[in-house]
């Protein structure tokens, strides 16, 4: 891939995007987080993640964190054209829910990577979408950030943000049960600190 103009170009786009579209949008945040903070969160947690679940299961499975944190940094890439939209219109309907993924598919595919040097890209955010090991470590990775970022909200007066932080843990567990209980220590941590809600 050459590094020219299109690409400081793209750069400075999904840049300028992605630090400008705010998360939560329709909660009151006393610290707002933006797309681009989450997902270098959600990167940082993936690799301490790996690391440790490399050392913790490395007789049952092996974990590839360069792909894990490409995963991670591209996981809400759509968003620079989408803006983050909220969990519960996401989920109103199993076909509301495939026309999303539908049309963030074809913004990932046709807006943001839409030459051919870049289509690998492609193909790692939809992996963030799939099943293997790495995907299940970065949407672990993912929750737990929306479950530190909604609890250091509560501890900041934002009692509502009680409600989002077990909306959050229960996709933790769900998480969990997919893969088998691998992530049962991260959803009893989270559970020890629901207690001070």
């Amino acid at each position: 891939m050459d590094i020219d103009k299109i690409f400081l170009d793209h750069l400075m786009e999904t840049y300028s995007r992605l630090t400008n579209i705010r998360r939560y949008n329709t909660e009151f945040c006393n610290n707002p987080e933006n797309v681009a903070t989450h997902s270098f969160f959600v990167a940082y947690t993936t690799m301490f993640l790996c690391d440790h679940y490399k050392e913790v299961f490395k007789e049952v499975f092996s974990v590839d964190t360069e792909k894990a944190l490409r995963i991670a940094l591209l996981h809400d890439v759509e968003e620079s054209i989408s803006g983050d939209l909220i969990p519960m219109l996401k989920k109103i309907d199993p076909e509301v829910e495939k026309a999303i993924a539908k049309i963030n598919y074809e913004i990932v595919d046709r807006i943001i990577f839409p030459s051919d040097s870049y289509k690998k890209y492609v193909g790692w955010w939809s992996d963030s979408r799939g099943d293997g090991i790495e995907s299940g470590i970065v949407c672990a990775a993912d929750v737990i950030c929306s479950l530190m970022f909604t609890h250091i909200e509560y501890r900041l007066g934002n009692y509502r943000m009680s409600v989002v932080y077990g909306r959050n843990l229960e996709a933790l567990k769900s998480i969990d049960a997919s893969f088998s209980g691998v992530f049962s220590d991260l959803v009893d941590l989270f559970s020890i600190l629901q207690e001070e809600h």
